[in-house]
């Protein structure tokens, strides 16, 4: 049986770049996706997909901060270090393809006799910490889907009541 470890490795590497069960990868279907869409504002969403995207970096960057044994590093929700800037789609994507190596590289690393420690600053242990970055990413790429669909104009919420 893998070791919790192992569980979570294979879930970002499957997120990020193999072949998760829920849909595409990251790299297939946002790192491919060009400035201007990643830009875009669509009506009725509060975020772009660039802006999504750097804050699912900014949290994956906590989290391997605190795996690392970063005591000091906090981030605020709804702040800039929650929300950080993401006016350049290449800095951003390429922040998040950064997060994900340094991820990866800090939880190999982190030791296997702290996973019930708590984490620092927080009130939760590090069980807790690291299989809630992978579930933080599905959410944020469920809503980067939708702001996909929204920009293509084909999400169903568009379907007329009078066509079904």
């Amino acid at each position: 049986m893998d070791t919790l470890k192992e569980q979570i490795i294979k879930q970002l590497t499957e997120f990020y770049s193999g072949d998760p069960w829920v849909t595409e990868n990251f790299e297939d279907k946002v790192a491919t996706l060009n400035t201007e869409k990643a830009l875009r504002r669509v009506p009725a969403f509060n975020h772009n997909i660039a802006e999504i995207v750097a804050h699912m970096a900014a949290w994956r960057n906590f989290v391997a901060k605190k795996l690392q044994g970063d005591i000091t590093f906090n981030i605020t929700d709804n702040t800039e270090g929650d929300w950080p800037n993401a006016d350049s789609w290449e800095k951003t994507l390429n922040n998040f393809r950064q997060s994900q190596a340094v991820l990866i590289r800090s939880l190999n690393d982190f030791s296997d006799n702290k996973w019930k420690n708590p984490v620092p600053t927080r009130s939760y242990d590090f069980i807790y910490l690291v299989k809630g970055i992978v579930q933080h990413d599905y959410y944020h790429y469920g809503q980067i889907g939708c702001l996909i669909a929204a920009q293509q104009n084909t999400n169903p919420i568009y379907i007329k009541a009078s066509n079904l």
